[in-house]
């Protein structure tokens, strides 16, 4: 039994990538047949009229609710570094929050190509190795923390409201909740979460970063429920959140990056069952993914271009200046 283990942990080791693409490529398919199925009768005369009722200014004020609900992403960095002092200004430390997670949400459900550009960061502006590495781990350990507890708080008012199927599976992902606070205990074999930098942070720490989390997801949640409320008139907010959030837990479980496609065909299947017009959550939808997802990454990535771009020339400068002395 020993023996087939090991060969399946190998398996998986060597061939990690490729049944990772082989998931995304059946979840994808499942995505678009069951999107197929939802949506082929849909009104784009519906959609037009929805779309007439959003003014211009109307649209900017989207734009600054959504953005002002990204901000509160940085929360990690500032808890972080109480904790651990970086020696970075809090420009900086808001700066490397809000572009990693901004790149982070827009390119990976999981969260590991942010945690990686924020560990790049920490290490570009002076920190040590183990320092930024260690930071990039706490913080992407408890992103999912704040998610999971919203579930466990609107979870009984979703049943006997919502599929059995859609509870089981949120209430199964929300328990990372209890396994992050056990980090410290755990130690089976060679997988030693206890002596990691995760295992090792103070209870303290863990609740800090929590709440953190918490107010992340729900700094996004009342972009959600605003983006709905613009175009369908708001159902009870504990079944909302629930919807919200179990529809992002299953956009993690999918692997596509950003849950595009599964977070919007469970969002709109769930709000549907709960009397809302299709066509118009549809377009609620397009305005939370565009202020929250692919503003925010534009912005910080362009941003990002134009600090390379002000490093490379302070470099050459200091280079030439060395040369002429």
């Amino acid at each position: 039994m020993r023996l087939s283990i090991d060969k399946i942990r190998l398996i998986f080791a060597r061939y990690n990538r490729l049944i990772r693409v082989i998931v995304i490529l059946l979840v994808m398919a499942l995505v678009v047949f069951f999107a197929f199925k939802q949506f082929s009768d849909i009104s784009l005369e519906e959609l037009e009229r929805a779309a007439d009722e959003l003014s211009l200014p109307g649209l900017a004020l989207v734009g600054l609710i959504g953005l002002g609900s990204f901000l509160f992403t940085a929360g990690y960095d500032l808890v972080e570094d109480h904790y651990h002092p970086s020696g970075l200004s809090k420009i900086r430390l808001l700066f490397i929050g809000w572009t990693s997670q901004s790149f982070g949400r827009f390119l990976s459900s999981g969260g590991l190509s942010g945690g990686a550009l924020r560990i790049k960061l920490y290490k570009r502006y002076e920190s040590s190795r183990d320092n930024a590495v260690s930071y990039g781990a706490r913080i992407w350990a408890a992103g999912l923390t704040g998610l999971c507890a919203l579930i466990w708080l609107s979870l009984p008012f979703a049943i006997g409201h919502l599929d059995r199927l859609i509870l089981i599976l949120a209430a199964l992902f929300s328990l990372y909740l209890p396994f992050y606070y056990l980090t410290g205990y755990i130690k089976i074999g060679k997988l030693n979460i206890k002596d990691s930098p995760i295992g090792k942070m103070p209870l303290r720490e863990k609740v800090y970063l929590n709440l953190a989390s918490i107010m992340d997801w729900l700094a996004a949640f009342i972009f959600f429920a605003y983006a709905i409320s613009l175009f369908s008139p708001l159902i009870s907010i504990p079944l909302l959140l629930f919807i919200y959030t179990a529809s992002t837990a299953v956009g993690y479980l999918s692997f596509i990056p950003s849950g595009l496609g599964s977070f919007d065909l469970v969002a709109i299947s769930l709000l549907s069952v709960s009397g809302m017009v299709t066509e118009r959550v549809m377009l609620s939808l397009m305005l939370f993914r565009a202020f929250l997802y692919i503003v925010p990454f534009v912005i910080f990535m362009a941003l990002l271009g134009c600090n390379c771009i002000l490093r490379f020339f302070c470099r050459k400068k200091e280079i030439l200046g060395d040369e002429d002395a």
